[in-house]
Formats: C-alpha cells, structure tokens, sequence
C-alpha cells in the first residue's frame, strides 16, 4: 500500500490471502502476476482475479484506457478499481451480480457505467468521486443501492434506474447535478 513507484507484481504459488487494500494508491503499478501453481489466485493481463475467474480482485492503478471484464467474472470485489485514476471506460458483462463496496471509488476520468441487468446489488460508495461520470445506467436486476454509491460525482448529468430498485442507501447521488 503506497508504493507510489511499484510497476509490477509477482504473487507467489504460496501466497493464499491478500487484503482488498493491499495496492492501494500504488499509482504506477501496471500488472499483477501469479504463479501458475497458486492455488487461490490468478491473473489476466496483469489483472488479479480469484482461482477460478469468478471475482475480480484487484485491477492494476496504472492502467490507462477502458476495460472489458471478463464474462466468467460474477462479482466485482470491494475497492477492486480503487483509485484507477486513468481507467475511461468499463464494460460489466451480464454474469456480474455484484459491485463491492468503493469497487470503483476516485476513478475521476470514468465517463460512463452501463450496470447490465444481471447485477442485484451496488453496495456503498461504488462509484463516490468519480467526477468525469456524466451518464449512468442501472440495470432492471438491480434491486438495492447502497448508501452514498454515486456521491460526489461532480459532473453526473443522467442516470436511468432499473424498475427493480427496492433498496436506496442514504445520499447516493448527493453533490452530483442530477
């Protein structure tokens, strides 16, 4: 945590347990690794995910662009997109059913978020100060959105509620001119 000039990493076949904070605000860092024989995790393109691809757990801070996560992927952990300050785009595929708490907390230049049908569940503060965020879409599925999950997103102009929406969280739009 901290590492402000820490590019890549390596998890050992050994290593069985990371904290959901481990990489944060290691702004540099482009790439997890793990080794082919770690029984508990795994990686794509420098993107750490469980074993079996179900849960994304940790997307490399330096990343530049827009990213598709994978259709095997269920569930986005909490804090998982921490801080990815130059992540522009995200693509949610329908086998995510839910988005952690701050999974995508300060991702300021984040212009759009299509949340598709299949996720249920937007827990606290998912998408707090991503101030680029100027159209959001919640999907049909989505039946509770926790406390504060869209606050200060700045520049946030529009967003569409699924009918399903049974739950909302305390302030989860507030500063946003909406």
């Amino acid at each position: 945590m901290g590492c402000g000039s820490l590019t890549n990493v390596i998890i050992g076949s050994g290593v069985t347990h990371i904290d959901g904070s481990a990489f944060a605000n290691c702004f540099a860092l482009l790439a997890i690794s793990v080794a082919s024989n770690n029984p508990t995790y795994s990686s794509v393109d420098g993107v750490l995910f469980d074993f079996n691809k179900t849960a994304i757990i940790q997307f490399p801070s330096g990343f530049v662009g827009s990213f598709t996560i994978p259709d095997t992927v269920t569930s986005i952990g909490n804090s998982t997109f921490l801080w990815c300050a130059n992540l522009t785009g995200i693509t949610i595929p329908n086998s995510v059913t839910s988005i952690g708490n701050s999974a995508f907390l300060d991702c300021s230049s984040l212009r759009s978020v299509a949340i598709p049908d299949s996720v249920v569940t937007i827990q606290a503060f998912a998408f707090y100060g991503c101030a680029s965020l100027t159209n959001v879409i919640i999907g049909s599925g989505v039946t509770n959105i926790g406390n504060e999950a869209f606050i200060f997103c700045s520049t946030l102009t529009h967003v569409t509620i699924g009918k399903s929406v049974k739950s909302i969280g305390n302030w989860p739009f507030r500063n946003a001119p909406i």
